[in-house]
Order: structure tokens, then sequence, then C-alpha cells
């Protein structure tokens, strides 16, 4: 009895869930009629009503929050398309309603927090616009460039992005680069309102106004009721003494627009011109009710004042006021040395190190007093590549101060972080001998770990504990040391005895949470570290604790600290390398690249960042500036052969062939028979399409080592580019033999095979590796695809079925689609169907999922079943062809004839190729 009750409930509570979305889909339906139809209250009754039912039905909450925007509401159309968009919505179909949204209710940077990555071109084309006009008023031009030249690149002749490029470069006085893109535009769409207006503003750059006025003129003749062609007008017309005109053109834009400020302020100022002083003093009245206070002239005179502004300044960190008041305060005191200090330390914050160094150099002789300010000032001579000045510098210092220990230890430093261990290994041996001060064997210690050495590392730091048995922090020191050994069972033995000595040391507990980092358990050291700045404000501890914020994807969390960190620790680069590795992991490029400008700037001589910045110009398509970057780690790998072969590869995957071969070449000179260097330059050679030569060469590699992975993989390239695919098949596959588990292998002989290009050596290779590896779920999926796309369903269906039973399979949700899909096509739809539930179970929010299973649903004459799923589908994915297809289908069988032309359209339009696209054609020919 109570088993039939519970079979009964749960029946029931199924039905009432199918028919709450039935009800929602429903509603959705007639408020999308309605909205095509103008009637937006009605629309809006059947969404709230669609909400109400299921408040997670997503195609509702997208139009319900378009509905809002259009009708004014702009704030409540903001929380529905954000909370949308964390639901899971295509990203395409919300980002620009939320834009307009946000521009409207909230300050426009908060444009710049949206993740634009994966959008489609021409929707990623409008946000780019968007994000640089905001990033303009925010007064950071170079992200606002950054943006530009991304939308550029998606649509080079569209001439939006030209007029707006020509009007940017005309701010940043670069005439001829705004001349070439007002051309180009006009040489492509013709002459509009807009690129008159462009070159009349670039006649006004140049000082010809009778030529700005005229093309104003025929801007306005094309857009006549355009207030900003005629604020174009107004002002020329004023610059040429025209008054009377312009007082036209003025009055008339007040006419359009009432409180135009522009036109108050003109008229304004042409009053006071002609003497009017009643009118103006009112038209100023309207225009603001407080004047700004002017600086009395008495504070430049007063050279203590000017000093205490600009300190004052720099503790309200306003900079740009500090440097004007500093700068003025050493025109009237050029020697005092607190000002040099100040104004120095200014520049390099706001990122101007060539003012500093200028400023340095002038007053080499007046800071010498000043050792640390002298060693900042060696530190710019290095960034500058004025390698002597430095060593110049170094020599005065050693004749004022003698064998000063901070200005050895900063030689040695230099040679560090210049990436010469080496060198910096002899000059500590020549300076400190075997000395055992405690920092001093520390540094030894770093060095050798620097070389690689982590072993001598190590032992060093334990023969000075043998020295010093009770130091503790030689023993926190032997701890990292265990660590980065990878002997963490060791290093966790040592925090375990301190324990017992120092049971509440922070340091212990941050020991233990770097212990949890390198376990990867990055929870248990939020929580240790969490514990430990609670009683410290230790800078240290708080980094550790943003890394593991982040290593335990708590993003915001980890941003947090590390902003906070980086002012604490201005003289370390990890707080600006994590952010780094943040914003690149969420996408946000610009602030990613405005860490690592301030790296490159602090730390000019590292060349990962410079690596780090050339990458992300070429996420954004800046490939000319991700080529200059790489020149710049050129000249600090000049003399490092295995490290200019490294450059020459990531040159050559940024298509800069010269400078690759440079690399190259000048790394051939420093070491001719390094293995490394040799297959650089034969992959060089095999870049340049000369593949006779690097035949030749990969010929005596192969001759010298004929089981070197690496070097059978570059002989497949070279038979792959020669066309004899039988010949790099044989190698690829010779590749798999030696290492069944190396994917690129695999992957190489999959695309082959596809091309039906040597098949059966494909499927020999990952026949044999699955049969002696049943467990290889990479390769036996990859067979399994191969199989599916050759219309092979019942050999695909036998290894969908085994993956399927493998445990902890990470693709579980795509193997039971694909294996959905081949049931379907060999009719067994009751099964499929099962398949298919099992993989929506997993990934609901899948669109190919969901559009699999609504596929079934038509299939049985389910249409609004599967109009339901096929909603949300292309909620989440509005370019996916099969989608379209499948959406056209229904709607068709729907007798929705419009909707579904618009779909099938789409879908054939697609330059993606889908297994159904002779279908969608037959079928939009019969609408």
């Amino acid at each position: 009895m109570f088993g039939a009750m519970l079979r009964f409930f749960l029946f029931a509570t199924l039905m009432l869930t199918v028919s709450q979305s039935a009800i929602a889909a429903n509603h959705y339906e007639m408020a999308l009629d309605a909205f095509n139809e103008g009637k937006a209250d009605v629309a809006y009754i059947h969404l709230k009503n669609a909400l109400t039912d299921t408040p997670d039905h997503l195609p509702s909450k997208l139009l319900m929050g378009k509905i809002l925007l259009q009708q004014g509401y702009a704030s409540y159309a903001a929380e529905e398309l954000e909370e949308a968009l964390e639901m899971g919505a295509d990203k395409n179909l919300v980002i620009i309603p939320l834009v307009k949204a946000l521009l409207i209710t909230r300050h426009p940077s908060a444009l710049l927090d949206i993740d634009i990555s994966g959008l489609s071109n021409n929707v990623l084309f409008d946000v780019l616009l968007l994000r640089a006009a905001v990033f303009l008023q925010e007064g950071m031009k170079q992200e606002a460039l950054n943006s530009y030249q991304r939308a550029l690149a998606l649509y080079p002749n569209e001439p939006r992005i030209l007029n707006t490029l020509a009007l940017f470069y005309l701010g940043e006085d670069e005439l001829l680069k705004a001349e070439e893109a007002i051309i180009k535009s006009e040489d492509i769409n013709g002459v509009s309102a807009k690129s008159l207006h462009v070159r009349g503003q670039v006649s006004e750059y140049k000082g010809d106004l009778e030529t700005a006025l005229a093309f104003y003129e025929q801007a306005n003749d094309i857009a006549q009721d355009d207030p900003v062609l005629q604020r174009a007008k107004a002002n020329v017309l004023i610059r040429l003494g025209q008054d009377e005109e312009a007082i036209v053109v003025l009055e008339s834009i007040l006419e359009q627009t009432p409180d135009d400020p522009f036109a108050k302020l003109s008229l304004g100022r042409i009053s006071a011109k002609v003497g009017n002083e009643e009118s103006a003093e009112l038209i100023f009245g309207e225009l603001t009710s407080v004047l700004s206070q002017i600086p009395d002239d008495a504070k430049t005179s007063d050279a203590t004042l000017l000093l205490i502004e600009g300190l004052t300044a720099i503790y309200q960190d306003n900079h740009k006021q500090a440097q004007i008041k500093l700068e003025q305060f050493l025109a009237k005191r050029p020697e005092n040395i607190n000002a040099i200090e100040l104004l120095a330390r200014s520049y390099l914050i706001t990122q101007l190190p060539s003012k500093a160094l200028n400023l340095l150099d002038k007053k080499a002789a007046t800071i010498a007093e000043n050792l640390p300010l002298s060693l900042v000032l060696c530190d710019l001579y290095l960034r500058s590549n004025k390698v002597h000045r430095c060593n110049n510098l170094l020599d005065r210092l050693t004749n004022i101060y003698g064998n000063n220990a901070s200005i050895q230890t900063m030689e040695i430093q230099v040679l560090l972080r210049r990436d010469r261990p080496e060198e910096a290994l002899t000059l500590y041996q020549s300076y400190f001998g075997e000395r055992s001060d405690t920092t001093l064997r520390k540094l030894y210690a770093f060095i050798h770990a620097r070389l690689g050495r982590n072993d001598e590392a190590l032992a060093i730091i334990e023969q000075a504990i043998q020295n010093s048995p009770e130091d503790a922090g030689l023993k926190l020191e032997q701890i990292q040391y265990l660590i980065q050994a990878n002997r963490l069972n060791d290093a966790e033995s040592i925090i375990d005895v301190l324990s017992s000595q120092y049971r509440d040391s922070s340091q212990l507990k941050h020991s233990r949470a770097t212990l949890a980092l390198r376990r990867n358990q990055p929870e248990v050291a939020v929580t240790l570290m969490q514990d430990v700045v609670e009683t410290s404000d230790n800078p240290d501890y708080w980094l550790t604790l943003g890394e593991a914020h982040f290593r335990a994807q708590n993003y915001q969390q980890a941003i947090d600290i590390l902003e906070d960190v980086k002012l604490d620790l201005k003289r370390s680069s990890k707080p600006s390398e994590l952010l780094v590795a943040i914003y690149n992991r969420l996408g946000d490029y610009d602030s990613a690249l405005l860490e690592l400008d301030s790296l490159t700037t602090r730390f000019f001589i590292v060349p990962d960042y410079f690596i780090a910045k050339a990458q992300i110009y070429l996420a954004l398509n800046d490939i000319s500036k991700a080529h200059d970057t790489y020149n710049v780690v050129f000249g600090i790998w000049t003399e490092n052969p295995i490290q200019l072969a490294k450059l020459a590869r990531l040159q050559r995957k940024a298509g800069d062939i010269d400078g690759a071969r440079l690399s190259i070449e000048r790394a051939l000179s420093l070491d001719t028979n390094a293995t490394e260097i040799q297959m650089e330059y034969t992959e060089q050679l095999l870049a340049e399409g000369k593949v006779t030569e690097a035949q030749n060469t990969v010929s005596q590699l192969l001759a010298q080592n004929n089981t070197n992975i690496q070097v059978l993989m570059l002989a497949g390239n070279i038979a792959e580019a020669r066309e004899n695919y039988a010949e790099a098949s044989q190698f690829y596959a010779q590749t798999l033999a030696s290492m069944p588990q190396n994917k690129i292998a695999a992957i190489k002989l999959y695309q082959l095979a596809q091309l039906d290009l040597d098949n059966q050596r494909f499927e020999q290779a990952l026949s044999n590796i699955v049969e002696r590896f049943p467990n290889a779920a990479f390769q036996r999926n990859l067979l399994a695809d191969y199989h599916l796309s050759h219309q092979r369903y019942d050999l695909a269906a036998i290894h969908y079925e085994q993956l399927i039973a493998l445990e902890g399979f990470p693709n579980r949700d795509q193997v039971l689609n694909n294996y959905a899909i081949i049931l379907i096509r060999q009719n067994k739809l009751v099964k499929a169907t099962t398949i298919a539930d099992q993989a929506l179970n997993l990934a609901p929010n899948s669109p190919l999922v969901l559009d699999t299973r609504a596929w079934l649903y038509t299939l049985n004459t389910q249409y609004q079943e599967a109009l339901f799923l096929l909603r949300k589908a292309y909620t989440l994915d509005s370019n996916q062809p099969t989608i379209l297809y499948h959406l056209g289908y229904t709607l068709v069988k729907l007798e929705r004839f419009d909707e579904a032309k618009d779909m099938l359209e789409s879908a054939i339009a697609s330059a993606e190729d889908f297994d159904e696209k002779a279908l969608a054609i037959q079928l939009l020919s019969e609408l």
C-alpha cells in the first residue's frame, strides 16, 4: 500500500514538473508572438506567468530582460540579463542588451568587468567599440587602442571602426594614421556624414579652419539634424570670428536640445566676447553653481609649500599633481635629495621609468650620498640596456662606500634578474667565498636553486644548520627547499618537529600551507592562512592566502587580497604574477596587460614577463606588438643559445618568421651541436618552406638518434609537408609504438585518416593501443569518433559502450550523446532516448545534449516538448547549425513558418558544415 502511494507521489511530482515546464514554454511562445507584434505589455504578462511557474526558464528570462530594457526599466533589465548569464545563457544573445542596460544604470566602467571571451564576431565587434569608448573615458588610452585594433581585425573594412580609429589617432597626434584610416573608409564605403566629420577634425588639427568648415557644412547637408555635426560647425565659426553665423547654429541646437551644455557655453563665450556681460553671466550661471578655486600665485612662490603640496598629493595618490608640484619645487631647489627621491619614485609608480632615469641621471652626483637611490638609478640603467653606465655607477659607489656588501649583493641580484646565474655564482664566490653569514648562505643557496641545483642548495642550507643548529630560520629555509624538491614527507617531518617547540608559530603554519598547495590542497591552505593572518599582518602570509584562494578558484577574494599585498610588497613580483594568471584565467586581458606593464617596468630584465605580454597581444590579434615584444626578449637572451632556440619557436608561432630566423641563427652561432637547437633550426627551415633542406637536417638527426620522440615527430611533420603521407603516418605510428600515451601523434594520425590518407595505419595503431591498454580513454574516444565520422556506426558503438563502462571518464556526457546519435541513425529510438536522458542528467545545460534529446522528441512527433528543449539549446548556443536546423524543422511541424525560415536560413548560412545541411536546404525551398 505504502509502496503504491510512494510510486503515485513520485509520478504526480514528475507530472507536475513536466506540466509547469510545458506551461512556461506555452507562455513564452505567446510572449514571443506578442513581442514580435509590438505588444510589449502583453508579452510582459505572459513572461511574468512563465517565470512564476518556472523561474529558471532561460528563454523567458532573456526575453523579459529585452522587454524591460525596451520599456525603460534598465536596472530591472540588467538584473534579469545578469541572472540569465549566470544560468548559462549564450553570451551572444545577452551581452548587447546587458551592456546597454549597464551603460544606462551604472557607471560605464561596469562594462569593463564583463567577460567578453567566446563571443561571435559581430557581437564582439560592437562590444569592443563600446569598451574602447569607456576606456577613453577612464583615461586608459592603450587599452582603448587594443580594443579598436581587435575590432579592426574582425572587420577591416567596416566604416565605423575606420572612422573611430581616425579620431583616436588624431587625439594621439598621429595625423598620418588618422588620414590613412579615413581615406580607406571612404575608398571602401564612400563619403558619409561621419567621414566628412572626421575630415573636418583633421583639417582643424592642421589649423586649416576654412577647409574644416567646408567639410562640416557638407556633413550637415547629409545629416541636417545631427547636433554633433552642428556643434563642430559652430565651434569653427567661432574660431573664424563669424559670431553671427555661429549664434544661428547654436540657437538651432538649443531648439532641439534645450539643455545642451556646449551650446550654452559657446553662447556665453560669444556674449562675453562682444561685451554682453549680463547675458554671459546668465548663461554661465545655468552651467555651474560653484566656481573652481583658482590656485593662488603665492603658492608657487613659496618653495616649502610646493614640497608640502607635492608630498600631500602623493599621500592622496594623486601622482600627476604631485609631479607638477615637485618639478616646480626642484626648479627652485635643484639639490634637495628628498624631493628628488619623492619625484623619482612617483615616476616609477606611474610607470614613467624614462622620466625617473632622466631625473636621477642628471642628479647622479647629488644622490651619490643616498646609496639606496643610487642603486635605483643603477637598476634603471639596466632596464634601458645601459649596462656600462650601471657598471660605472657601481664603481663610483664602491669608491665612496668601499667593499659594501649591499653593492656587491645588488651586483649578484642584477645578474640573477638577467637570468645569468652562472656569473652570479662566480661573483658571489669572488666576493664572499665561504663566509658563513646566514643571509649570505641563503643567497648562495638561492643561486644554486636558480641554476637548477636544488640538491646543492639544500646541502648549503643543511651545512649552515650544522653550524647553527638552533637557527629556526635556516630550518624554515630547509623546509622550502625540501618542498621544491618534492620531498614533501621530509618537509612535513621537520614541520612536525618544529611545531612541538613552537606550537603557535605563524611561520610553521605558513610552511604547512605551502606544503598543502604543493599537494594541490588549496582549501586546506586557505584555512591555515586565514588563521595566520588573523594574528599577523605579514604581507608574505597574505600573499600565500591570495595564492591559495586563486588555486581554489576563489578569484575575487584572490584579487582583493593580491591588490592590497602588491602595495606592501613593492619589490616582489609574485603578487602581480598571480594577478596576471587570474586575469588570464578570466579572459580579462586588459587587466593582465596592466599588471605586466608594471612588472616589466619594475623588472625589465625578466624575459618571462615580455613573453606573457606577447602572448596576450597575440590573443588580442595585435601581431605587431607581439613581434616587438619578442624582440626585447632577444636582447635579454642574446648570449643564451638554448633560450634563443625557445624564443625562435615562440616567434614562429606568432608568425614572425624573420625574427625567428635571427634568433635561431644566433643560437647556432653560439652552439652548433645541441640537438634541441638543431631541431629548432629544422623547424625554422620547414616554416620557411625549405622542405628539402629541412629533410636533410632531420635525416642527420635521425642518424644520430632514431628513437628520440621529438625527432620522430619532426620527421613526420616534414614528411607531411612533402605530401609523403605514408611516411608521415609511419613516423607518427612509430612514435605511438614507443610512447602510446603521446596524444599529439594520435591526433596527427587521426587528422590524416580523416582526410582518407593512410586510414589503415591509424586504425591499426589506435586499435593496438586500446587492445593493450583497455582503459586508454583518449585513444578509444578518438577511434570511436573516427568510426562515427565515417558512418561505421556498429564499430563506433562498441567503443562508446566501453567508454561508458569506464569509471570517471571526463567526457562522459559527450560520449553518451554521440552514442545516442548513433542509435538515432540506427533507428533505435527507445534505447537512444534512454542514453540521451542519461547525457541530459549529466549535462542539463549542454546545447548539443539538449539538441539530441529534443530531436528525439521531434522524431516521436512530440513537437512542443522538443521546442521547449530547443529553445534552451538555442539560448545557450545560437550559432550551432544543427540546433538551428532542428529548431527550424520543429517550428515547421508547428506551422510557425516565418520563424522556421529564419532558423533554416541561419543554419544554411553557417560556415560550419553539418550532416543535415542538404535536408535544411530542401526544407527551406519547400517553404
